[in-house]
């Protein structure tokens, strides 16, 4: 949550009181505010930068990086010319890299690459989504082969929708924009800090289910896919929610 604060206000750097202020409406006590803060701080995903006794807290490259990633479901890679080629990564792992062979998996499905067969993930090729820079360490691993390729017949891409389980995905989207209608016609968002708290938790069950869109070419698409849907209705609502909740966020901004 402490994340999605900071990334949604796009502020260079945060004072304690800031993140005491935003995280108020959470009902986060300033202990545990501080202790999750220290934790942030030794992974790496935060920095801080003290003057006296006062912190001020910024994004690392890391962290960057983090919401590069997360951003990605907000938009949907142009496959007009694409040219029918595959990404493939094969692994091979020995069993005592158990924590390596998790990272890398999960960097790859975060990556939208669908696991065909038993160490095989697969991915469309499109040289504008920068893959082999994004997956650096899985693409140099002396673990995994990456190659690419062409299914050379039609009947094995049957089988594509499937692995990416592009049904459930889109019966998910469904039940999104139903929540996000709903949302809307909420009373209470005339309240600013009610419909701050709204833009953040509205906001993290939606980007959850964006980061699912597996952002495939059309033609593995259903007719009714809800994904462009979806994206362009929490765009709105964020919209929305973002003037509704402006009394309340703006404090940190007057702040230097």
């Amino acid at each position: 949550m402490i994340f999605g604060l900071l990334a949604s206000q796009k502020k260079a750097e945060y004072s304690f009181s800031d993140l005491a202020w935003l995280t108020a409406p959470f009902r986060v006590s300033e202990t545990s505010l501080r202790t999750n803060l220290s934790r942030m701080v030794g992974s790496g995903v935060l920095k801080v930068r003290k003057e006296g006794r006062k912190a001020w807290y910024g994004f690392t490259p890391k962290s960057a990086q983090y919401s590069s990633h997360v951003s990605l479901g907000f938009r949907n890679p142009d496959w007009t010319h694409w040219d029918g080629r595959w990404w493939g990564i094969s692994m091979t792992m020995p069993k005592q890299e158990n924590s390596l062979r998790y990272r890398m998996t999960k960097k790859l499905a975060g990556h939208r690459f669908a696991l065909m067969n038993p160490g095989f993930w697969i991915r469309p090729c499109h040289p504008l989504e920068q893959i082999e820079i994004r997956l650096r360490e899985v693409f140099e691993s002396p673990f995994a082969t990456p190659l690419v390729f062409a299914f050379s017949r039609d009947e094995d891409l049957e089988a594509i929708p499937g692995l990416w389980k592009i049904d459930s995905i889109n019966r998910e989207f469904r039940e999104g924009l139903a929540f996000l209608r709903e949302s809307q016609g909420n009373d209470d968002l005339e309240n600013p800090e009610v419909a701050f708290v709204r833009k953040m938790e509205v906001g993290d069950r939606v980007v959850k289910l964006l980061h699912k869109d597996p952002l495939l070419p059309d033609g593995f698409l259903p007719e009714d896919w809800q994904g462009g849907q979806l994206r362009r209705a929490f765009l709105e609502w964020d919209e929305l929610v973002t003037r509704k909740s402006r009394p309340y966020w703006e404090r940190i901004h007057q702040t230097p």
